[in-house]
Formats: structure tokens, C-alpha cells, sequence
């Protein structure tokens, strides 16, 4: 899985520093094949937004189902802590 670090980690699709707060995507690695054009997306963070109106957001989450990586594309999401009481949330 993607290791993200608040504060420090840029999304590579907006190239802004990523925050917990403003939601998050990680996705494992993948693929290997740089050739592969999701090879963007291998063992990387997110905007949730950012991802969510890329053009090749439906063929990640495809691939990652055929792969049986994922069911649902929640299982890719973040979860962020809004109170910090422990209690994480999609």
C-alpha cells in the first residue's frame, strides 16, 4: 500500500501536499510494467477528489477488481480520524 505522509506527501495529480483531512486514496502496487499507463497510479496517494474526476479512474478500480485486489473502491479510501477520538471514517 502507498505510504503517505501528512504534510509532506503530493498528490502526483494536482501536485499539492496531501492532508489527511482533505480525504484521501491509496492504492497498492499494482503493476510493474511501466509501460502500463495505470502505472501512474501503482503504490501511490491521492486526493479522493483528484482521483475521483481523472480520466482513468474507472480503469484502475477495474483492474484492481480483476486482480481481486479490491471489492469496492472504499476499500481504497484513507480514513481520517475528524475528532481525534479514534473513531476513522471514509
Amino acid at each position: 500500500m502507498a505510504i503517505t505522509i501528512e504534510g509532506k506527501s503530493v498528490c502526483k495529480i494536482c501536485k499539492k501536499t496531501m492532508y489527511i483531512k482533505e480525504g484521501l486514496i491509496g492504492f497498492p502496487n499494482f503493476t510493474s510494467n511501466i509501460e502500463d499507463e495505470l502505472s501512474f497510479f501503482t503504490d501511490t496517494g491521492f486526493h479522493k477528489e483528484c482521483f475521483k474526476y481523472h480520466p482513468l479512474r474507472a480503469s484502475v478500480i477495474s483492474r484492481l477488481k480483476d486482480l481481486e485486489i479490491i471489492k469496492d473502491e472504499c476499500e481504497l479510501y484513507i480514513p481520517i480520524d475528524k475528532d481525534n477520538k479514534g473513531e476513522y471514517k471514509l
